[in-house]
């Protein structure tokens, strides 16, 4: 008797071990949409290929490659979107329906990104944060696109419903990111269009970008060609364009005493996978 009950534990054990780690653990959303070629890696230091329906984990480091575009939806409706060559962290992901320890935090590291806050910022609006490599942004309920380089952050408000906000706080160093002392800087955002510029300094300047400026950051992260998508993609792509066109249409860029030069580019991202 002894000996089957120590064959059952060894059984068991070695079992164990022929278990991905992944499979051990709950899936925390999914892949919706994707074009080219995305990889995750695990906390561990696995890697696997990304795919349509592919679940993602907590602690995963998404990357996507040149001419790769990816879109995630989380458990509570949150929808990441990533453009080319870009990298991000889901740092601590928690959702239960109802309950005060849902969280969403978020590492940007480099490319472009989109972000539609779900059901986590209607119930716990402290627990929806973005960290990049110059701030860190509480979000409490919006549609909003990024775009991180090593010299530059660019922030852009689509869409913020009335009663929510966006705080970012950085670090700024007068003498240069990192040299001498630093002052914390916050700045909140509180309308639909609002844009933010975080320069390498830490220095968080509040602007207005022009139309043609966020239809560039658009066609970073959307693909044109819908020859080959699903009816759902489709969808996505057509509420983008609707939501993009509403917001166009209240700016009047003649206006602005604060817009950021139409005829300057955008920086080229010097960010690789």
């Amino acid at each position: 008797m002894k000996r089957i009950f120590c064959l059952s534990l060894v059984l068991g054990f070695l079992f164990s071990l022929s278990v991905p780690v992944s499979a051990a653990v709950e899936s925390i959303g999914q892949v919706m949409m994707l074009q080219g070629r995305a990889r995750a890696v695990a906390q561990d230091g696995s890697e696997r290929e990304l795919a349509v329906d592919a679940p993602v984990f907590n602690q995963d480091r998404i990357m996507t490659e040149a001419d790769s575009r990816l879109q995630i939806r989380f458990e509570d409706d949150t929808l990441l979107s990533q453009g080319e060559k870009s990298e991000m962290v889901i740092d601590d992901y928690v959702y239960s329906p109802g309950e005060a320890e849902s969280r969403s935090f978020f590492k940007l590291v480099g490319g472009v990104f989109r972000a539609i806050t779900g059901r986590i910022t209607d119930m716990n609006p402290e627990n929806f944060k973005v960290r990049t490599g110059k701030a860190v942004m509480g979000i409490r309920g919006c549609d909003i696109l990024f775009t991180i380089t090593r010299v530059r952050e660019d922030i852009y408000v689509l869409d913020l419903p009335e009663g929510h906000s966006i705080v970012i706080e950085s670090r700024f160093y007068p003498m240069g990111w990192g040299q001498g002392s630093s002052e914390l800087v916050t700045m909140t955002l509180d309308n639909s269009g609002d844009g933010v510029v975080i320069m390498d300094s830490g220095e968080v300047i509040q602007t207005q970008f022009t139309p043609d400026q966020i239809r560039a950051v658009i066609q970073m992260i959307i693909d044109d060609d819908d020859s080959d998508d699903t009816e759902e993609e489709r969808t996505a792509k057509e509420d983008l364009k609707e939501t993009l066109e509403a917001l166009l249409g209240d700016m009047d860029a003649q206006d602005q005493t604060d817009v950021i030069d139409e005829n300057k580019p955008l920086p080229d991202s010097d960010y690789q996978v």
